[in-house]
């Protein structure tokens, strides 16, 4: 079963992974879904979030940082 679901993304972002995913001969869809399974497989994100590097790359003037993953699905 197949469900849909609404994501807020900035748009050059998601041009920008919409154009990867073709070149890997893939779709965004496909994309998530992959990469949703392995979260679900592994339990791990196969990144590392780095709240600075982030906080730049929005321009924000606010750090937020996280001790580990499991703060990040807190309420």
């Amino acid at each position: 079963m197949k469900t849909n679901m609404t994501v807020s993304v900035d748009t050059d972002l998601k041009q920008k992974v919409q154009l990867l995913a073709k070149k890997s001969g893939t779709n965004l869809s496909t994309l998530v879904n992959m990469y949703f399974a392995h979260v679900v497989n592994t339990g791990q994100c196969s990144f590392v979030l780095d709240a600075d590097a982030w906080r730049q790359s929005l321009e924000l003037d606010q750090s937020i940082s996280f001790d580990d993953f499991s703060q990040l699905l807190e309420d």
